[in-house]
């Protein structure tokens, strides 16, 4: 599926990858209070609620180019993990 991101200034990108809420039911992880840590290939993490992910129509693991990225529209730009290397949950 596709997904469009605005930036901070206003230059929006469309990206192209699979649904984080249909890759974690896949996984089993359909319910639950738990957390989503995402781990960048430079060591940041950020972090959500398993259930906010799971609500998320429109938020992508997406293949960026040679990387994934995490793509949340309408979240907080924290969540925008650039070069995912890991999701794990808490």
């Amino acid at each position: 599926m596709s997904a469009d991101y605005t930036n901070k200034d206003g230059e929006t990108t469309s990206y192209t990858g699979v649904s984080l809420s249909a890759l974690l039911e896949d996984a089993g992880l359909a319910s639950g209070g738990e957390t989503l840590v995402f781990t960048a290939s430079d060591g940041y993490q950020a972090e959500m609620a398993l259930a906010d992910a799971l609500a998320c129509a429109n938020c992508i693991v997406a293949f960026d180019e040679d990387i994934l990225r995490m793509v949340m529209p309408d979240m907080s730009s924290k969540l925008q993990v650039k070069d995912v290397i890991e999701i794990s949950v808490e």
